[in-house]
């Protein structure tokens, strides 16, 4: 899942991926786009399929990704989509390019598996200004029926502001991490550890995150909220905690497509 002569993305524990630049996963013109992993870890078509809503479009530069408007645009995958991680690890990668300001705007949401507003079980990551320092990776166990624990949230924040390097119109992947044996969750940016919240064990049971939310990727929450200004490529997931030698790999094996 690469070009010639880039390393491949890493496959072990690939569960979903998709990338305009894929016909695989895309083709120009078409409404819907499609997950390229099934969960015995093949590369083949899947049963999970995003539709674009409203205005997203197509753009064939940087090998090809998607355009959002900032006001109503996203994608949104059929309900039953992976994000749901039950009791396992999990990693996401998202890449992106905005030249938004991020710091006095509210959050442009990057992808989520959530419901409205703060303390609805699930996931979200946005950029965001402010004391968020550019980005934020929200998860949170509510008190929905579904899912275990007494509820919380905890936020997954760059130690240091990045906020003005976010939004210089130049292709950049966030890597979140839940690993599940520590519980503990960290954010790695541009292929580089950035910060990580150890405070998932403070009282909160973290085992199940399942949510009835449908994954949208453009936007932090069902039906679209808070969305994203700007283009975004490929999305991945992992049923495991990524290593750090692999998240440089994953980067290693995209960045090529912005000129990095």
């Amino acid at each position: 899942m690469s070009v010639t002569g880039a390393p491949n993305i890493v496959e072990d524990g690939l569960t979903f991926c998709i990338d305009p630049a894929n016909p695989r996963s895309y083709i120009s013109g078409s409404s819907d786009t499609f997950n390229m992993v099934n969960f015995s870890n093949t590369i083949v078509s899947s049963d999970i399929t995003g539709s674009l809503e409203n205005d997203t479009f197509f753009t064939s530069s940087d090998s090809g990704k998607w355009f959002f408007d900032g006001v109503d645009d996203y994608i949104r995958f059929n309900t039953g989509s992976d994000g749901n991680w039950g009791t396992d690890s999990w990693s996401v990668s998202v890449w992106f390019s905005t030249t938004s300001s991020i710091e006095n705007s509210p959050s442009l949401g990057l992808v989520s598996k959530r419901d409205i507003g703060n303390n609805q079980e699930g996931w979200g990551i946005a950029l965001r200004g402010s004391t968020y320092n550019g980005i934020m990776a929200r998860l949170t166990s509510g008190s929905a029926s579904n899912l275990s624990g007494t509820g919380g949230l905890r936020d997954i924040i760059p130690s240091t502001n990045i906020t003005s390097s976010l939004s210089d119109g130049k292709g950049h992947n966030l890597t979140v991490i839940y690993d599940h044996p520590t519980l503990v969750g960290s954010l790695y940016v541009d292929g580089e550890f950035s910060n990580e919240n150890t405070t998932f064990n403070s009282g909160f049971t973290w085992e199940n995150y399942v949510t009835a939310s449908n994954l949208v990727i453009g936007a932090f929450s069902r039906g679209g909220s808070l969305p994203f200004h700007g283009a975004i490529s490929n999305v991945s997931f992992y049923h495991k905690a990524l290593s750090s030698q692999e998240i440089t790999q994953n980067y290693n094996a995209l960045k090529h497509r912005f000129g990095l």
